[in-house]
Formats: structure tokens, sequence, C-alpha cells
């Protein structure tokens, strides 16, 4: 006469735990991003095992002890099964999970005479998908400004979005998201972590919460002020799957510096010249447009030519001709195409640079 119930048990290949028991309090700590190799098995000291069932569900039976959940399983009708493979006395079902998916096992095992023993799983993912990422460059100072053709002039605010797809009814969540800003493929800023899960053991309620994460970063101008100024997200899942993102933009804070200088300073009574006069006049700018140059002269004005120099210090020049008898004047001003405007022009020594008269005639 055999009144004992059979022994009984779950194991996955990522655990060490072998679960022998009814478990109502499930949580989700057991992830993997390849795949999931779930064991049950069952024997019987007295006789052998007549068959083992199981239910497999991505959400955990709801009920409030162990004794209830054993309740509940006694009265499911459910109950699938699978060919079992016997090695010495112990009866076995194996199964292979390698696509997205996430599971609870509960076990029953019968025996021969009829005697049932139940046990279920703790719970297990496979995510072997990568979290998605945004990143958008938005105008965020006070008084809302739009970037002019494509340059910032102001901080930069950094839409960094993640979210952990929902792939086969299930996610493992976001465990850390961070973001580094470079400028001249030079970090600017230590790496700053936005976001970050890491329960052990965590709950449905607690995964779900942690599927998707957002936020608003701000890129100091001050510190960027660069044409190749790149913003690095990095988000990984709880299953260790790694997504980078990134975004880059160009900041301009820095005015256009003007400097003139003239080939004739032989003046004469404080604006007089006896001899023709040649003014260059010189632009350091990163982003210079010669359609923002505005000489106002009545000289004879060439055209625009690229020196030399890299970033702020990239030197444009231009010369005027003042080759005969008149009263001549010149201002100059530049606006950058970041809309920076010049300040103040540097004539350094040259005498009479902004009105002079030449005089030719002896």
């Amino acid at each position: 006469v055999d009144k004992a119930a059979p022994t009984a048990a779950i194991q996955a290949s990522i655990s060490q735990t072998l679960w022998q028991r009814i478990l109502s309090g499930i949580t989700f700590g057991l992830v993997s991003n390849s795949s999931i190799q779930v064991r049950m098995s069952a024997e019987d000291s007295l006789c052998e095992i007549d068959r083992i069932e199981y239910i497999k569900l991505n959400r955990p039976i709801e009920a409030t002890s162990d004794s209830d959940l054993a309740a509940i399983l006694a009265t499911r009708t459910d109950w699938g099964t699978h060919r079992l493979s016997f090695k010495n006395n112990e009866a076995r079902i194996e199964l292979f999970h390698d696509e997205d998916e996430r599971f609870v096992y509960y076990l029953r095992a019968y025996d021969m005479a009829g005697n049932v023993y139940y046990a279920n799983s703790d719970g297990m993912m496979v995510d072997r998908t990568n979290v998605l990422e945004t990143l958008q460059p938005l105008v965020s100072v006070a008084p809302v400004q739009q970037p002019v053709n494509d340059i910032y002039r102001t901080d930069v605010d950094v839409l960094i979005k993640a979210i952990d797809p929902e792939v086969g009814g299930t996610f493992s969540s976001l465990k850390e998201v961070r973001y580094e800003v470079f400028s001249q493929g030079v970090a600017t800023a230590a790496p700053v972590v936005l976001h970050i899960f890491i329960l052990d053991a965590p709950t449905l309620d607690q995964i779900e919460a942690n599927q998707s994460f957002e936020t608003v970063v701000r890129v100091p101008a001050a510190q960027n002020n660069s044409n190749q100024v790149v913003v690095v997200a990095t988000a990984t899942d709880r299953a260790g799957n790694v997504t980078v993102a990134s975004t880059e933009f160009k900041i301009d804070i820095t005015p256009p510096a003007i400097s003139v200088s003239y080939s004739n300073n032989d003046v004469r009574n404080g604006q007089y010249f006896k001899a023709p006069r040649v003014a260059t006049i010189s632009v350091r700018e990163r982003n210079f447009d010669p359609k923002g140059a505005k000489i106002s002269t009545n000289g004879s004005v060439g055209g625009w030519t690229n020196v030399g120099g890299e970033g702020d210090d990239t030197l444009w020049t231009c010369q005027i001709s003042f080759a005969s008898d008149n009263d001549y004047t010149l201002d100059v001003s530049v606006t950058d195409l970041a809309g920076n405007v010049s300040g103040a022009v540097d004539y350094g020594g040259s005498a009479a640079p902004t009105k002079f008269t030449v005089d030719l005639t002896k």
C-alpha cells in the first residue's frame, strides 16, 4: 500500500535553486538574454511515477498564502503534459526557452497509486531584445530660441527616452540608463547615471514600473562650445542587453572677432594721406558666412578668403582698396551662422581707420 505522495522539483539552467514546494510569493529575479532550460522531475520510493503535468503562465497565480495557492491549483483544469524520460526511478520533463518570454511553472506529479504532489517555480524571463532609445535635441532656455542654421548658441536640452520593448509578452525592465557628453571627441564631464533598478528579486509590479524611462538633460554651452557636440546615452536591461544611442549638434557662443590693418599709416593733419591705402579686414570665426559680413565703405571691396586656422581661430580676410582722391569711410560688422554678432573692431595702431581722405594731387 502506497499512501505517500511522490516528491517533485523544478530547476532552471540559470539558477542553483531547486523548487520543491508550493510558493505563492513569486518574484522575477531570474533573467537570461539567451535561453533557459527548465527541468521538472518527480520520483517515488515505492512505485513508479505515472505522469507529470504542468501549467505555464506569464503571470503568477494570485494567492494570499501557500495553502491558498495549493487550493487553487487543485481546482485548475488546464494542466498539460509532456513525454517523460526516466533516469533510474526519476521521471523528467525538459523544456527549452530561447525566445523572449516570461513564465512561471506550476507542477503536478502523480505516482501509480494516485498520490499527487504540487510544486512551482519562481518567475523567469528570457529577454533577447535590445532597449530602444530616442535622443532629441530641444531648445530649452527662456526665452525659447530655435537654432539658427542648425547651430545653437545657448544651453541645449536633450530628451533621453529608453524603453525595454515587450516581445513575446515579456520584458525584463531597465536596469540602468546613463549618458555622457563629448565635445570634439573629449568628454566634458563625468558620465551621469539617470536611472538604476537593481533589485535581485523584483515583483512583477516593480518590473512593469521600470519598463521605460525618460528625462531631459541640459548640455551647458560654455563647456561644449564646438561644432561637434555628441550626447551618448547607454541603456541596459536586467537581462544584460545594451543599447547605445547618440545625437550630435553644434554650439557656438563665440562672437566673430574683427581686426583691421592698413598698408599706409603715413597720416598728415589727422586724416590726410598722399598715397593710396589698402585695408585688410581679418575675421576669426568658426561659422563664418560672407553674407553675414556688413562692410559699409566707398572703397573698392574684394572677396573673402579662408586663410586657415581651426575652430574659433579660423581666419577669413578681405581687402579694400582706397586708391583715388576721395573722402573715405569704413564700418565693419559680422554676424556668424549661429547669430552671434561681432563686438568692437580692433584697429590696432592704424591711423584714421574709419574716416580719412586720400589726396594724390600735388
